[in-house]
């Protein structure tokens, strides 16, 4: 453990308290990709990703070969969850931009042209889609 502060008098930083002692063993060199903060996808790898996503390939097969592009798990830089977690960032992006939007945008088009039908959504601070109700004339006149 180490405790550093900024003396303002002598405007340099000084060490407050220094345990040379560690309470647990360190991280040996072959698990160092695994630590969380040393884990992550670089624009070419998440580009490369979605690519092959897009194309219907798996993400088991798409770490795999990744993993044999670089040449082994250490040097990859990500784990299959990291990859997991960024189709899931990049479908819910999607989502706020594109399906959502497409059939709020076609409801109300269906809205604007027949006076019976009716379209109404409400979203969250966030962007995601909370309530979407439709009726058309068929519906209006049924109920």
């Amino acid at each position: 453990m180490l405790a550093v502060y900024f003396d303002t008098k002598t405007l340099t930083w000084r060490v407050k308290k220094l345990v040379e002692n560690h309470n647990h063993d360190l991280v040996p060199q072959c698990l160092v990709h695994l630590i969380p903060n040393r884990r992550r996808l670089t624009e070419v790898q998440k580009v490369q990703a979605n690519t092959m996503h897009d194309h219907g390939l798996p993400t088991s097969k798409i770490i795999g070969l990744m993993v044999g592009q670089a040449d082994g798990y250490a040097n990859v830089g990500f784990t299959k969850k990291d990859l997991d977690n960024h189709f899931q960032r990049t479908r819910r992006a999607k989502l706020i931009g594109g399906d959502s939007n497409a059939t709020i945008s076609y409801l109300l088009g269906k809205a604007d042209v027949d006076p019976m039908a009716m379209a109404r959504y409400s979203a969250t601070d966030e962007g995601w889609m909370a309530n979407l109700f439709w009726a058309d004339e068929i519906c209006s006149s049924n109920y």
